[in-house]
């Protein structure tokens, strides 16, 4: 493999202590990973090499204000490739003040003198002017923003430093000082990021590992707003007050001012100064005249809890959310605050929400949102590098390839092969030394290689979320599985039920889904005849969870029907949907029912009434499945023979649950089929072909509405209890007294006498 000469030189050896699984792991993230790739890539290009535009600054008067008519400074610089880097060099260039501080304790010795023709006075505003249009290198066009310079410059934060020797599975004793960040490629993709938002009027949206500082960040960006814009106000919004000022970003921001009130002659006055109130305001009292003078700028902290209303009238400068992936009310608060920083289209303010892997209690939905579905928010779409095989737009990814510690090079370049290592080896030793099988979920949320594993809830995971995460980036990028695949609807012809494909039909293919639609059938397997020209008995079994009326104003909830051939045990069709008319969902499920030739094998939720009135009505009650005997074992309910409650099962938790455990354990079960030449078995849930059951999976929680898992929760209980039916029936095989017709005389199921011919498909498979 080669790399470039920021890349450790790879060998076979570098990674001989990973066994197979996680070498194959390490050649996959280097191959599919595009920014993986680019980063390694021999031939990455360096600034020199980069296109260059003009990029025009408005010129301000002395009190800062725009001079009319306008009046532009032109600077010739490279053009930034966030989703393609160039290789960064001599980054100290862009780090004077810092570097002078560090050798001298101070930024200038100049005298100072308020005199604006001063050697002192040109200093400092120098310094204004490259922490807010950015500092450019002249001789090859690279150049950092204004929010980068001051960060790298005026600054300082906790950072990391060894102290001692590598042990032999190399860990090294460390503390933490109080010291100028070190130069790193992501904090300059991050800062042009940013940059590159407000230059399009967009906003932005940062998922990141862990352990990176971006509350020191953050909070760099609020100082320096206050510092250097008057009147301008910059907020931190979270859900709860923790997030910012116990050792959250507000503390940081006041601690940035401190620094700069020490060592730089900016503004330094605060009319308010509580860090537990979460306001700042510089300036000072004007006594003669009684009125607040000076700076006037001010930061900000917000806790919304229940309220997104809160977000209204904040017309900042820059509005930072904190912790998205805890933040309940957080799309609807981001729309109300984006009204208060535009007008028309024009923006004035900019907004930036940040979500951190490995968040316990994370509900990532509204991060995620805003990550995968930039445009529908406003905010600075990049090209998906981040993901295996990534398609379509996304949010900026801070990885943790991306300067992990002693992974980078002087100039802040990600040592990426080096980093991967370190992270197969921590995950390889976590997989194998915990029972607990969140354990790897944790790691991998906490230091994600990928957006997918960021987002990954690291408590209560009921399903094998690592799995699920890594067959859903299949799903999305494989183009066979879709090609294999028919989307259409039911129809009658000829006297016939045949299947009709119809290009014009959306499947609802997302989890969450953000409309109610009709939704489409979507067949994965035509049913299988047999040599008689019939589909054999109980080859083919259903689950539906079902609605109870045409009103879909008040819920958000599907109908959904899974259908699975008894034999592999794979789903062949699923039909998700939520027509105006629901027994136009109804009908069309009849018939698909009647098209893989279900009978007596459709088990629905039976709690709601509208689905057996519909069949009662067409004289189709014979596709539903009786109440399930095995239910009796589990909640110990009575079964009815009457009317709606003699068929289907009443979704009760416990149920609900029982269907939840069955569903679990067909996931993890190894599939029919299994290819040649895979090292591990290939499991059920490798076969799913449906990207949003899969989403749902990955999704669940306890409060949470999962119609596709409710409706193959009821077809795993159907599944089960003809499988203990089968089960018996195998044993009574081994004894022929048992077979004598007497004992078989008067027992029914739907009103067919049990025999052993009765379910041929399910003792093969049992």
């Amino acid at each position: 493999m080669l790399t470039n000469s920021t890349q450790t030189l790879f060998t076979e050896n570098l990674i001989s202590k990973l066994d197979l699984e996680h070498q194959e792991m390490f050649h996959n993230f280097i191959d599919k990973i595009p920014m993986i790739k680019r980063l390694c890539d021999p031939n990455r290009k360096r600034s020199k090499d980069r296109p260059k535009k003009d990029y025009k600054y408005v010129i301000r008067n002395a009190e800062d204000k725009p001079i009319i008519p306008l009046e532009y400074r032109i600077e010739n610089k490279i053009i930034v490739d966030i989703t393609n880097p160039h290789l960064l060099e001599d980054m100290d260039y862009f780090r004077p003040s810092c570097l002078y501080f560090k050798e001298h304790g101070c930024y200038t010795k100049l005298y100072p003198n308020g005199n604006v023709q001063s050697e002192y006075y040109k200093f400092w505003q120098e310094e204004k002017r490259r922490c807010l249009e950015g500092y450019l290198r002249e001789s090859d066009g690279e150049w950092i923003s204004g929010y980068n310079y001051f960060y790298w410059n005026y600054s300082v934060i906790q950072k990391d430093i060894a102290i001692g020797e590598a042990s032999e599975d190399g860990s090294i004793q460390a503390e933490r000082i109080t010291e100028f960040g070190d130069t790193w490629d992501s904090d300059y993709w991050f800062f042009h990021y940013i940059e590159q938002g407000e230059q399009a009027g967009k906003h932005g949206k940062v998922l990141k590992c862990r352990g990176r500082g971006y509350s020191f960040k953050g909070g760099s960006m609020d100082a320096r707003n206050a510092v250097l814009i008057k009147n301008s106000k910059s907020y931190s919004m979270a859900f709860e007050k923790e997030y910012l000022n116990k050792d959250g970003i507000f503390n940081k921001a006041s601690d940035s001012l401190d620094w700069c009130a020490t060592h730089t002659p900016w503004p330094r006055l605060r009319l308010v100064n509580s860090v537990e109130k979460l306001h700042i305001k510089l300036g000072y009292k004007n006594e003669k005249l009684n009125t607040n003078s000076g700076q006037l700028s001010e930061i900000i902290g917000v806790t919304l809890k229940d309220d997104p209303q809160k977000a209204r009238g904040k017309r900042g400068k820059l509005i930072k959310w904190e912790e998205d992936g805890k933040f309940p009310g957080l799309k609807q608060a981001w729309k109300i605050a984006q009204k208060s920083i535009e007008q028309g289209n024009r923006v004035f303010g900019y907004q930036i929400s940040f979500g951190t892997g490995g968040t316990k209690g994370s509900d990532f939905e509204a991060s995620e949102e805003f990550f995968y579905h930039p445009d529908g928010y406003k905010i600075l779409g990049l090209e998906n590098v981040f993901d295996i095989n990534g398609s379509g737009e996304c949010g900026l990814f801070i990885a943790e390839y991306m300067n992990r510690s002693d992974c980078y090079d002087k100039d802040g370049n990600s040592d990426v092969v080096k980093a991967l290592i370190q992270l197969l080896t921590v995950r390889q030793k976590v997989k194998f030394g915990s029972s607990d099988p969140n354990t790897i979920v944790q790691e991998c949320a906490e230091s994600p290689i990928t957006p997918q594993e960021a987002v990954m809830k690291v408590e209560g995971s009921y399903f094998p979320i690592v799995e699920l995460k890594k067959h859903l980036a299949e799903l999305r990028t494989n183009s066979k599985i879709a090609d294999s695949t028919y989307i259409g609807r039911m129809e009658v012809s000829d006297g016939k039920i045949k299947f009709k494909q119809d290009s014009n039909l959306r499947i609802i293919d997302k989890y969450p889904h953000t409309e109610l639609r009709p939704g489409a059938i979507h067949i994965y397997a035509h049913p299988v005849i047999g040599e008689d020209g019939n589909i054999p008995r109980f080859r083919y079994l259903a689950g539906n969870d079902s609605v109870e009326d045409d009103d879909g104003s008040k819920t958000a909830s599907l109908l959904s029907t899974q259908i699975m051939n008894s034999l592999t045990r794979e789903i062949v069709a699923e039909y998700t949907g939520r027509p105006q008319i629901t027994n136009d969902y109804f009908e069309q499920l009849r018939l698909l029912s009647n098209y893989y030739g279900i009978a007596g094998t459709l088990n629905y939720e039976n709690n709601k009434k509208a689905f057996y009135a519909f069949c009662n009505n067409k004289n189709s009650l014979h596709i539903l499945c009786e109440t399930p005997e095995i239910l009796r074992s589990v909640s110990n309910i009575t079964i009815s023979k009457i009317g709606n409650k003699r068929y289907g099962t009443n979704a009760s938790t416990t149920i609900n649950n029982y269907g939840l455990m069955l569903t679990k354990r067909w996931l993890l079960e190894p599939a029919y089929s299994q290819p040649e030449g895979r090292d591990e078995p290939l499991l059920n849930l490798h076969t799913i072909k449906s990207p949003a059951f899969v989403e749902e999976l990955i999704a669940y929680h306890s409060l949470g509405n999962y119609d596709r898992i409710s409706a193959f929760g009821m077809l795993m209980i159907l599944a089960e209890d003809l499988h203990k039916i089968t089960s018996t029936l195998m044993n009574v095989q081994q004894n022929p007294i048992a077979l004598d017709p007497f004992w078989f005389k008067g027992r029914t199921k739907n009103g067919n006498s049990y025999s052993l011919k009765t379910f041929p498909s399910i003792i093969t498979n049992n």
